[in-house]
């Protein structure tokens, strides 16, 4: 078990490390401390798997000290270790590993690269610290760390001030989130006197007794709504396009391996609570399929290729929001791995596609030829059809079609009609966004890269991201039995899943291929409409919340808060520039006026001093 506790420590030494060095590293120095301690944790993890876990219901469980103890209730830092902890930190590690490694390529010629570096592993310490905690108030410990470092890492261009508002309001909004996990946490302590997974997994199995309990109701809505902030679903997902102005290898961390996978994994960490209150998993279930329609119609009129990816990032947490409420657990977890696959080979990809045309980031401006960079074109095709979710080729088709079969197996014919829905606007804008890169020819200059440190992790996730990642991935083998295939329900929903994202295909095709010209002039058009603005703010929430939250508190501010702190100051602010203006009229450079200045000064002490002595 010490192999776990390795494993939070490794990155936070190398971060540790990175910020002793005060700079004085060469860069090869700091890439070494920012990418080997994380393949070291991947190595460790798959052989703690190897040797230690021969049973997929095995569970390990180590203590190590008392933290606190609150009313003679020891809070203790332990570590805990299931199935689904070991599918999150492979999945951590793994693909983290690949981002480091591509960063080594992507910050080259940027500065700073060791505070770069040592971000991303207290980032890295942080998530397996929150993945592996064996209680609430630990992982909310390591859930403010995540929160910190995803802000650090956002705005790492600091000298552009709109970067600082994007991470303060990345914080902010994801900060909402952590306090009502916080009182969650408390009410839970209240109720349970524990905080303890393990404790909580066995007062759950009296649901009866809880079913009425509306402070357990209250707490599992409250990490409902911090788990809908991290993982940046409706109404809380207002932050997430902010934070595509970090390096674009932060976004493939924050959106594949990190950040949003948090709420995720927080909820199926505790599902047992939420499988008491159906009422709160049918509200998952609807923020999920709200999310995904959202962020897919957004993502049709967006024209920066980060942006078109954090809306399909928002989307593709929508469906896995769909199953959790639907409590097709094992099919979220499956999605989940797949999904960190392709979405860090997209992020990754756009990463080169950017850097090759200049930093353009407009998708009606970047061009690469398929022939001329036939390997990036690849990787490119490979992620669009693994978003997209194409048959046989893709192993998200199988992991996606496992939530959706799920919710139709359930009755639940709307969310499954929405559902497919939204797969019909995955294949529209993420065809769309293919079609215009790399099938028209635009006037740009473009740049070739021929480095394996962005070659090998685009191959590998590519790799992951085909049928074979499927097979190489241990935990969802049992997901794809010979039955499966055979079953008629599954087979009707993959070919309504299939036809509608074909379908999807087709019509991108016919826009933006067929009918370039005209969708160019028509968005040209568009550029300062309404609707476009009304996308832009997250469907309006941003005026809403700019409205009901910082006006309101403007207003209110104004009307009863008093700072008479201030005012002493103001007052003392005035009457010194007061005192400067009146005085600064003796300096005139008039030397008889000094004269006669120094001669009255002079007569005036005289005077004092010979009333004095009269006085006495």
């Amino acid at each position: 078990m010490n192999l776990l506790l390795l494993m939070i420590l490794l990155p936070l030494i190398s971060f540790l490390c990175i910020c002793f060095s005060n700079r004085k590293f060469p860069n090869f120095v700091y890439n070494f401390l920012g990418v080997f301690p994380i393949f070291i944790c991947f190595i460790l993890i798959n052989y703690f798997y190897i040797h230690y876990f021969h049973d997929e219901n095995q569970k390990f469980h180590q203590f190590f000290w008392t933290w606190m103890e609150l009313n003679n209730i020891p809070i203790n830092f332990s570590l805990y270790i299931d199935k689904l902890s070991i599918i999150m930190l492979e999945v951590i590690t793994g693909v983290g590993f690949l981002i480091q490694f591509f960063s080594i390529w992507y910050m080259r010629k940027k500065n700073d690269i060791g505070r770069f570096f040592s971000y991303t592993n207290l980032f890295f310490s942080s998530m397996i610290l929150l993945v592996l905690s064996d209680n609430l108030l630990v992982t909310y410990f390591s859930w403010e760390l995540v929160g910190f470092c995803s802000y650090a890492l956002i705005g790492f261009y600091y000298t552009i001030s709109s970067n600082i508002k994007s991470s303060m309001k990345a914080f902010i909004v994801t900060r909402i989130g952590d306090l009502f996990i916080l009182l969650a946490i408390f009410l839970l302590f209240v109720l349970f006197h524990t905080l303890n997974f393990s404790h909580l997994l066995k007062l759950s199995y009296h649901k009866n007794i809880y079913h009425d309990c509306i402070y357990l109701k209250l707490s599992m809505i409250f990490i409902l709504l911090g788990a809908l902030s991290k993982s940046a679903q409706f109404p809380l997902q207002v932050w997430l396009l902010k934070a595509m102005v970090g390096p674009t290898p932060v976004s493939a961390l924050i959106h594949s391996a990190t950040m949003i996978t948090a709420g995720v994994y927080l909820i199926l960490r505790i599902s047992f609570l939420f499988e008491i209150f159906e009422e709160i998993l049918f509200i998952v279930s609807i923020l999920g399929v709200l999310t995904i329609l959202i962020a897919s119609i957004s993502a049709i009129y967006e024209n920066n290729i980060k942006k078109i990816l954090a809306y399909s990032t928002m989307s593709q947490i929508g469906y896995m929001f769909l199953g959790l409420g639907m409590k097709l657990w094992g099919a979220v977890i499956s999605y989940l791995v797949i999904h960190s696959f392709f979405k860090a080979l997209l992020f990754l990809s756009a990463g080169v596609l950017i850097s090759s045309c200049n930093n353009e980031s407009n998708i009606f401006k970047i061009s690469v030829s398929k022939r001329t960079f036939p390997f990036l074109y690849s990787c490119f095709l490979i992620g669009v059809l693994s978003l997209i979710a194409c048959p046989f080729l893709t192993s998200s088709f199988y992991t996606k079609s496992l939530i959706i079969s799920g919710i139709f197996n359930k009755n639940y014919y709307i969310f499954f009609f929405l559902a497919v829905v939204g797969s019909f606007l995955t294949a529209i804008y993420s065809s769309r966004m293919l079609f215009l890169i790399f099938f028209k020819n635009k006037k740009l200059k473009i740049k070739s890269f021929n480095n394996v440190y962005y070659f090998l992790p685009l191959l590998i996730l590519s790799i992951l991201s085909s049928f074979i990642g499927i097979l190489s991935f241990h935990p969802l083998l049992q997901r794809l039995s010979f039955s499966e295939f055979l079953d008629l329900k599954k087979i009707f929903v993959e070919l309504c899943v299939f036809s509608a994202s074909l379908c999807g295909v087709i019509f991108s095709y016919y826009l933006y291929v067929l009918n370039f010209d005209v969708m160019k002039k028509q968005y040209k058009k568009m550029k300062k409409s309404r609707i476009l603005k009304f996308f832009d703010k997250n469907f309006g929430l941003d005026y809403l919340y700019e409205f009901c939250f910082i006006k309101t508190f403007l207003f209110l501010k104004r009307i009863f808060f008093v700072d008479n702190i201030k005012k002493i100051l103001d007052n003392c602010y005035c009457l010194l520039k007061l005192l400067n203006n009146n005085l600064i009229i003796f300096e005139n450079k008039s030397l008889s006026f000094y004269i006669l200045a120094i001669f009255t000064g002079t007569l005036i002490i005289l005077c004092y001093f010979l009333l004095f002595l009269q006085l006495i």
